[in-house]
């Protein structure tokens, strides 16, 4: 995706509005398959000065991956604000600037930095997933279930015991 930077370049301190959109293939992240459902949408303003360009706006995006507790498809609408500097030249000034040639930027890099600060820690189909029965493995978003969930075995189940007495 290429951001044309040489109205801001030629009018320095002058807001200029952008839009730009582009296409993203799937990816991996922290172990979760995750695939873009339409293009990624990039819309704000830059602004030159001196050499550097400042970008600010939103990135709007839906993400497609599976839901963390039912494995199910889960979509993700993200909406990112994001302020960002472009530079020909890599300074002290601005260690986190993305570098820029000519007229244009290059700006796939800038956009999955801000995606992947913004990620979820956890991909949910809805905020009220009641997830797989860790027993039987139905679904207990479709249907209930009566399995026991605290198994003999488990390191927990001398834990089932502690406060019987009080109740």
């Amino acid at each position: 995706m290429e951001l044309p930077l040489g109205a801001a370049q030629k009018t320095p301190g002058e807001r200029l509005p952008f839009e730009v959109e582009g296409e993203f293939a799937a990816f991996e992240f922290s172990g979760d398959a995750l695939a873009f459902d339409g293009p990624v949408k990039v819309r704000g303003f830059m602004t030159g000065i001196g050499e550097d360009i400042t970008v600010e706006g939103q990135i709007e995006a839906l993400l497609l991956g599976s839901c963390a507790r039912c494995l199910q498809t889960a979509k993700i609408a993200l909406r990112i604000p994001f302020a960002e500097v472009f530079t020909r030249q890599p300074s002290e000034e601005h260690p986190d600037a993305f570098l820029f040639e000519g007229a244009k930027a290059d700006i796939d890099e800038m956009v999955l930095a801000n995606l992947f600060m913004n990620l979820p820690m956890q991909i949910l189909c809805k905020g009220d997933c009641k997830g797989l029965c860790p027993v039987c493995g139905k679904d207990r978003n479709r249907e209930p279930c009566d399995c026991d969930q605290m198994r003999a075995d488990s390191p927990f189940a001398a834990l089932r015991n502690l406060f019987k007495d009080e109740q």
